[in-house]
């Protein structure tokens, strides 16, 4: 009866959170296996310009992207270096659209060859590309449009697992990079102090990252290696009288991280993970007119920083983080919830130095430490053997941050150490729905809906489609 009881609170928890839930998207993806190495937690990994996991998001499934990694299918293993199945073939495929009219396709296949398993999966788009006008707000008493825009935005991954005796060997590679151009037509609309022209901005970067797994019985380890190749940033800006390009060569990043499950039962398991992350210094330079804002909103931005020739920003540091988990999956007719308690600790420092122009710091650094914990609940409702729906939602119960700026210099408005703190209570986020439907034992459609309470609102559709195997 307990059982029970608990089974359907949660189910009306996460109903309850789609009526109230406004909240922004977890850094955390949810569209990933609750098996796979980059599920596992990372408090603070994500933040302050370190990459949180350097494999390639997917495949995401409509089990697992509508229920917070909670439930996934054979398509959400075929990459998994410790839960793979050599004995399933399987083609996957999938679709997806946010509210930015943002498209992604993934496209999965996995077979054995002799004693040798082999999956490969793509995910990405040829080229995403938006135009259009908008308006432009400079501030609350200052408005000018139209704004021509052009936005072109190419995201393409790649990985690879090789599977032999019980252990997997996976090789991920990705790359990303956007164009976004902007062109000011009606300038006598624009603020005196701010004749812009044009505006034209690019990023380009890509990841490579090797891992291992393996099933031993109940202890299931892994372990993970990434490199960021250095990108580079440039933002160009043109207008009667000024024109600065700011350009920033992104570091090169090397991380490592490694952890482990044990299963206490076939519905219990714990988990836990070790993460570091090193920062090559990277490079930020301005040359020319730089405007800056002010702040004083009602009046025009002047030139506080003037003729800054080779204005320079150097950054580097690290950041490492220790994470554990508790599983769970109960089970009554045809519901099934699976819920997922994760705690972690993350530190991280930045160096900052800043040489050039009217002002130069150095030695400054930046230092966090953060504490949270979350919980990850999943529900599934099969009420035909064909057709089962799904419902998922992060649940995050505490976070702790800790912030200590550091100067070298110390005046009466830049003390030597600046330090705050902050404390984050109960936050549910948007729940995720789903459905799937299996017209046949080989073939099975899925839809999943995200964010929808949220301007980020998505849509994904998955099929799976057996090719043989067991």
């Amino acid at each position: 009866m307990s059982r029970k009881i608990l089974l359907l609170l949660t189910a009306a928890l996460l109903v309850a959170g789609t009526a109230w839930a406004q909240t922004s998207p977890s850094e955390t993806n949810p569209n990933f296996n609750g098996n796979t190495p980059v599920a596992a937690p990372t408090a603070g990994l994500g933040r302050h310009g370190f990459t949180k996991s350097y494999t390639v998001d997917g495949p995401s499934t409509t089990e697992a992207s509508s229920s917070a990694g909670r439930f996934g299918s054979d398509a959400d293993d075929i990459l998994d270096v410790r839960y793979y199945d050599p004995s399933k073939e399987l083609l996957f495929l999938g679709f997806g659209s946010d509210s930015s009219n943002r498209t992604d396709a993934q496209v999965g296949f996995s077979k054995k060859f002799g004693d040798i398993y082999a999956a490969i999966f793509y995910q990405g788009n040829l080229g995403n590309v938006t135009s259009g006008k908008q308006s432009f707000f400079w501030n609350e008493f200052v408005q000018y449009e139209p704004v021509l825009y052009r936005n072109t935005v190419l995201r393409n991954n790649v990985a690879l697992l090789i599977g032999l005796a019980d252990m997997g060997f996976r090789l991920d590679a990705t790359h990303s990079s956007t164009i976004t151009r902007y062109r000011y037509d009606d300038r006598d609309l624009l603020p005196e102090a701010y004749k812009a022209t044009s505006n034209d901005k690019a990023t380009d970067r890509g990841t490579l990252a090797l891992s291992w797994g393996a099933k031993f019985d109940k202890i299931h380890p892994w372990a993970e290696l990434g490199y960021v190749f250095g990108g580079r940033y440039t933002n160009h800006e043109e207008g009667d009288g000024y024109s600065y390009t700011q350009e920033i060569t992104w570091a090169q990043q090397a991380g490592i991280s490694a952890g482990a499950a044990y299963e206490l039962a076939e519905d219990r398991s714990v988990g836990a993970a070790l993460a570091y992350r090193y920062l090559f210094p990277e490079v930020e330079k301005y040359t020319g007119i730089i405007p800056l804002k002010d702040g004083i909103s009602s009046e025009p931005p002047t030139w506080a920083w003037g003729d800054s020739e080779n204005l320079n920003r150097r950054f580097g540091g690290y950041a490492y983080s220790v994470d554990a988990y508790y599983s769970q999956t109960l089970d009554y007719e045809v519901l099934t919830v699976k819920f997922k308690p994760e705690l972690g600790y993350a530190s991280t420092y930045l160096s900052k130095d800043i040489v050039g122009g009217s002002i130069e710091w150095a030695d400054n650094a930046d230092r966090w430490i953060t504490v949270d914990g979350k919980v990850k609940v999943g529900v599934e409702i099969r009420p035909t053997n064909r057709t089962s729906f799904y419902a998922g939602s992060e649940i995050k119960v505490f976070a702790y941050t800790r912030w200590d700026q550091v100067r070298s210099g110390e005046d009466e408005k830049n003390p030597a150490v600046k330090s705050s703190w902050r404390v984050d209570g109960i936050n549910v986020e948007t729940p995720t729905l789903g459905m799937t439907f299996s017209p046949s034992e080989k073939a099975t459609a899925g839809i999943s809906l995200s964010d929808l309470f949220t301007n980020s609102r998505s849509v994904a559709l998955t099929l799976k489609l057996s090719l043989g195997g067991n």
